[in-house]
């Protein structure tokens, strides 16, 4: 739909495309779409906004049917949260949704659970100029768009003021639903923090196996434990110069971040706004999974 005022100021729907019945999810058809929308709508710059279900970096159907792997937790809030690209069984995999983005972005926002994560900026930094996107899970109202559309259609996309009252819709909320963590990302400064994370994984390479992660700040909740804070990872074992350096390039590519003091019952007191993988409280499938990833290439995280 093209939704717009007319000269009197009244706001008009126009049908622009009818589809058949298709999966959405898969790659072929959002590259198709994209098309479609650069031929209709030509302009000086696009956004994507993908909403949607989203489980980060991890392999499809895993998070999902991780029973499998021994996480067999019952989740109380499942009604309230929605966790990228499901549809009839069917989920995208982040680097297909890189491959199927046929030009480039001006951004990319993602109204789903758990892709504010390291990873994901990684695999698509090519493909957009900005992210905004949550570390943790995003309650099932997603974004309020009656407050974020304005700052998204200022003459140059305001993506702060859109993470600000994202923020600010959450946090004026009462009880479990005061929950919200958001960030933006500047994907051109992603090089820089690589280079730096590739020194400092290979400096301390012997701690990273046995880490101990109980007091790293997670961003999950039952025993999903795929997606700590970045930050807060690396400052369990770089040294004070490492860290310093770290920062420097972390705070040039979050250039905004805000979070709730607890997200449903996850306490969040540590913040960076950005989320990763720990190998140390992981497994050898995702292990060797998470090899195929840039970020993976870029850092070596894990060799």
């Amino acid at each position: 739909l093209r939704l717009y005022k007319d000269n009197t100021g009244s706001v008009k729907q126009d049908v622009v495309s009818n589809y058949e019945q298709q999966n959405s999810t898969t790659p072929e058809v959002l590259e198709s779409v994209l098309d479609k929308v650069k031929v209709i709508f030509p302009a000086r710059e696009y956004g994507l906004i993908l909403w949607s279900h989203g489980t980060g970096w991890l392999p499809e159907d895993y998070y999902e049917n991780s029973n499998q792997y021994g996480v067999q937790f019952p989740d109380p809030y499942a009604h309230m949260v929605k966790s990228f690209g499901y549809e009839d069984g069917v989920e995208m995999d982040i680097k297909d949704l890189s491959n199927a983005i046929p030009y480039h972005l001006s951004f990319i926002i993602f109204d789903c659970c758990l892709m504010g994560g390291i990873e994901v900026a990684y695999e698509i930094k090519d493909k957009c100029d900005y992210i905004v996107a949550s570390p943790a899970e995003i309650l099932a109202t997603g974004f309020p768009y009656d407050k974020v559309a304005e700052p998204l259609f200022e003459k140059k996309a305001n993506l702060e003021e859109v993470c600000e009252r994202y923020y600010d819709f959450y946090n004026s909320q009462s009880g479990v639903y005061r929950s919200a963590t958001i960030a933006l990302y500047n994907t051109a400064k992603l090089d820089a923090l690589a280079s730096v994370c590739r020194t400092i994984f290979s400096a301390n390479r012997d701690k990273l196996p046995t880490l101990p992660v109980k007091n790293i700040q997670g961003y999950f909740r039952l025993n999903k434990h795929w997606f700590y804070d970045l930050e807060d990872f690396v400052s369990q074992f770089a040294s004070q110069e490492e860290l310093t350096q770290f920062n420097s390039a972390l705070s040039q590519v979050v250039t905004t971040k805000f979070s709730t003091p607890i997200f449903l019952d996850l306490t969040i007191s540590s913040y960076s706004g950005i989320s990763t993988y720990v190998p140390s409280n992981g497994s050898t499938y995702l292990d060797d999974y998470y090899q195929g990833y840039k970020w993976n290439t870029a850092t070596q995280m894990i060799k």
